[in-house]
């Protein structure tokens, strides 16, 4: 009788190998799939702090005395990076008028780019500043606005103050998720340099304009 149950023993051993393998291989695969995830969470999170990091408001000031007609400063916005649910980025000019006239606002963009989407008054054809504002304002997922604050109607009153402020959002629910990954993947991509010509440290949107006040 031990002799025929011997073999049995085996077999029932060898089975139990086979399902503590394969528990433990299961066991495995779940938790590799568990640190991929955690680990490609994790990237994300750091990409997206180093990028927080750099999103912040930036507020300068200008009291505006005329020594001529007209005084002008430049209003240059740079934003490392961009992604659904960012924080605002706020670019202000606060401005006040320390002389003896009225003084009337305009503002004014140069050129300006966003990924490697360029607009340059100055060397293309047709370009211009309201051009270029309508295309910031309509063209992209996240909201690119320029707002002044005081200042009715443009006019910068003597002893009355003011702020010019550019700014640039991007809401989670904003916009279609095809539209959000493509533009969140742009962005991503030029935060890390891999969209040439430009350098890791470009930012991802850029704009130079200048503020003007006249008599």
């Amino acid at each position: 009788m031990k002799e025929n149950n011997l073999p049995m023993k085996r077999e029932q051993l060898l089975e139990e190998q086979k399902r503590n393998f394969i528990k433990a291989l299961n066991l495995r695969t779940v938790i590799m799939l568990i640190v991929l995830l955690a680990f490609n969470s994790f990237a994300w999170f750091i990409y997206a702090s180093q990028v927080n990091t750099s999103l912040s408001v930036h507020v300068a000031g200008w009291n505006v005395q005329f020594d001529q007609d007209t005084s002008s400063t430049p209003f240059i916005m740079s934003v490392a990076s961009a992604y659904p649910g960012m924080t605002t980025f706020s670019q202000s000019l606060n401005m006040s008028n320390g002389g003896e006239v009225d003084a009337h606002l305009s503002f004014t963009i140069i050129r300006a780019r966003v990924g490697t989407t360029v607009y340059d008054t100055e060397t293309q054809p047709g370009v211009t500043s309201a051009s270029i504002i309508q295309a910031l304002a309509n063209d992209y997922p996240f909201k690119i606005q320029f707002t002044l604050s005081g200042g009715e109607d443009g006019v910068l009153s003597v002893g009355e103050n003011a702020t010019f402020t550019g700014s640039v959002s991007w809401g989670l629910d904003d916009n279609d998720d095809e539209i959000d990954t493509y533009w969140g993947e742009l962005a991503s991509k030029f935060y890390k340099g891999e969209c040439p010509p430009y350098a890791a440290t470009e930012p991802f949107i850029k704009i130079e304009g200048i503020v003007d006040v006249s008599q």
